[in-house]
């Protein structure tokens, strides 16, 4: 009998006709599947917008700082929520008010390329990013980079 295929496959998603996880699924729950048993996870496809793995040197510093102080590497939401914080702090300093809500929330909204960690984030009119996500794949029981691609979140 064929091992029990992850929640997020069964919603039907795929890609060339493999099963690909949905952006909504924890990163723990994806690593669980691609270190366990179940063969189903081998050519998965997701997507995330930060890799640990990424031959990246900010990547690399990012990643041994994070594990020197927490003893793990870190998971996306852990990063990305890094650069949110870093890019609230840069409208601060840039409107010089940290009260001044609506100049905060324009001032983001008018950011181009910030230098993340997750590499440069800009932000539309709506105040959504616009950045670089990553397609991975499911390779040797690891998640590994597919291609790399821009989209408004």
């Amino acid at each position: 009998m064929p091992p029990p295929v992850p929640p997020s496959v069964n919603a039907g998603r795929t890609m060339a006709g493999r099963p690909m996880a949905a952006s909504a699924v924890s990163a723990e729950e994806a690593r669980s599947w691609a270190v366990s048993p179940r063969t189903m996870a081998e050519g998965a496809y997701g997507w995330v917008d930060f890799l640990a793995s990424l031959n990246d040197p900010g990547v690399k510093r990012a990643v041994a700082k994070f594990q020197a102080a927490y003893g793990k590497p870190p998971l996306n939401y852990h990063i990305t929520s890094y650069d949110g914080v870093l890019v609230i702090a840069d409208a601060v300093k840039k409107v010089g008010n940290a009260e001044d809500r609506e100049a905060i929330a324009r001032t983001v909204g008018q950011l181009r390329d910030f230098p993340g960690l997750v590499g440069k984030v800009s932000y539309d009119a709506q105040r959504l990013p616009v950045r670089e996500l990553f397609w991975t794949t499911v390779k040797d029981g690891k998640w590994v980079l597919y291609r790399p691609t821009k989209f408004k979140m």
